[in-house]
């Protein structure tokens, strides 16, 4: 199971949505899919700790939508078997709108090595396609991830659970 460490920018971005400006839109953008939980919710990302109020909104949708619930995916699967978890963390080159970061789908030309994406160009990291391939092919023949040269890159989501709690 797998994120994006920047998964909610796309659908924050200018050529999507309108940007929120500040905390106040922050707040009401909020309210309108978490109701009465804003408060708690920017006890978490406060727009402070962002460049800007549409970037914590990103990182609030990007956790909510994405990660929260691979997370939770994983706790459940993991409960009766290994789960992996994974977080893509290597930006496109030249995407075709500057900063999202690593947002949801640029890993997709990584795992199938096209270069054609749309959104993006892999042009520098085709050690990484190969590496991501591998572990992807090896994944789908024994249900382990491997062919990698760094042991803990995928960790059962149990041993990751462990070290961020």
């Amino acid at each position: 199971l797998g994120t994006n460490k920047d998964e909610g920018t796309l659908f924050h971005a200018p050529i999507y949505a309108m940007a929120v400006a500040d905390e106040t839109q922050m707040r009401a953008a909020l309210a309108v899919r978490f109701g009465t939980q804003v408060d708690a919710i920017m006890s978490h990302y406060p727009v402070a700790s962002y460049p800007s109020a549409n970037d914590a909104l990103a990182a609030v949708s990007g956790d909510a939508f994405f990660v929260c619930p691979a997370r939770r995916m994983a706790r459940a699967v993991g409960a009766g078997t290994s789960a992996f978890r994974y977080s893509f963390e290597r930006p496109l080159d030249n995407p075709f709108f500057s900063g999202l970061g690593v947002f949801h789908s640029s890993e997709i030309p990584f795992v199938f090595g096209n270069d054609n994406y749309p959104l993006g160009s892999i042009a520098s990291g085709g050690a990484l396609v190969d590496t991501m391939q591998t572990a992807w092919t090896q994944f789908a023949t024994t249900g382990a991830p491997g062919g990698l040269t760094v042991a803990d890159v995928f960790r059962t989501f149990g041993e990751v659970e462990k070290a961020i709690t």
